[in-house]
């Protein structure tokens, strides 16, 4: 996936609770997981996890300094176990399951594979922009793209919260950082602080901007007419359950990778440690 106000509440309530549409636990036939199976790959979620232990191991590195010797302490091999492809998949899956009941997981792939959603990924599969994202962005000073265009895959951003679902896996992932770097430096490291508001929407709002450049890069071969019509059926019931579901899916698979490590790496610990602090998808 590519990315309501934010309002006074805090938005780190717990990625434990309900998401967007609260459904019913329960058992699903093979065709159900292979709705779940369509969702995931139109969804590229391989190319999202596959980066995360990295990403992990860098937020790591910016807590504990160089107190910690990530290899010699044999942390970069645990987290590339924890946080290997197979494990985090079967975990975004499982997840999915928990948020879900046959019906609604093939209306969301029916609507993934059948509508102007799967229009937009078959030409964008097919499609490698002439430059990278960075020299498009050097060009855009000079050559601004029409206001009407902006407007579109601005809301695109918007109907996709391309913006929350980014910063969702970043403090996930920050989070469990902490965890593990009070571990390593037996609580010397900062404890993980969650982000005020104010700074949690100056993210937000900068996410958005990066989401719309990067889209004005990447679907320069989709006629406005479909990105309008992509835009409406993300806007549906379905699509926002996709939207929510999956972004919640890929925080909790980071999550439970994280807690595999502490749990690996900290010998002394007696009991569970505590459910994410990490919130439901933030919104811009």
């Amino acid at each position: 996936m590519t990315l309501d106000p934010l309002g006074p509440r805090r938005w780190v309530v717990g990625l434990w609770l309900a998401p967007l549409f609260t459904i019913p636990v329960g058992a699903l036939a093979q065709d159900e997981l292979a709705a779940i199976e369509l969702i995931l790959e139109y969804s590229l979620v391989d190319n999202v996890l596959e980066g995360q232990a990295t990403a992990f191991l860098v937020a790591l590195e910016q807590v504990v300094g160089s107190e910690v010797d990530l290899e010699s302490a044999g942390v970069e091999r645990v987290v590339g176990e924890e946080f290997a492809l197979d494990r985090m998949r079967k975990d975004v899956v499982d997840l999915l399951r928990e948020s879900s009941v046959p019906v609604v997981l093939e209306e969301v792939s029916e609507l993934l594979s059948t509508s102007s959603i799967a229009q937009v990924s078959d030409l964008l599969a097919d499609y490698e922009p002439p430059e990278t994202l960075e020299a498009f962005v050097q060009t855009l000073q000079a050559k601004p793209p029409p206001r009407e265009r902006v407007a579109l895959l601005a809301g695109l951003a918007e109907a996709q919260q391309a913006a929350g679902f980014y910063l969702l896996l970043d403090e996930t992932t920050r989070e469990g950082a902490h965890e593990l770097a009070a571990v390593l430096t037996e609580d010397r490291s900062p404890p993980y602080d969650a982000l005020e508001d104010s700074v949690a929407e100056e993210q937000l709002e900068r996410g958005h901007q990066f989401a719309v450049v990067s889209f004005l890069h990447r679907y320069r071969p989709v006629e406005d007419t479909l990105i309008a019509s992509a835009t409406s059926d993300y806007r549906t019931r379905q699509g926002q359950w996709y939207v929510e579901n999956y972004s919640l899916a890929l925080a909790g698979s980071i999550r439970r990778a994280a807690l595999r490590v502490v749990e690996r790496l900290d010998v002394g610990v007696s009991e569970p440690l505590r459910p994410s602090t990490v919130a439901t998808l933030p919104h811009h």
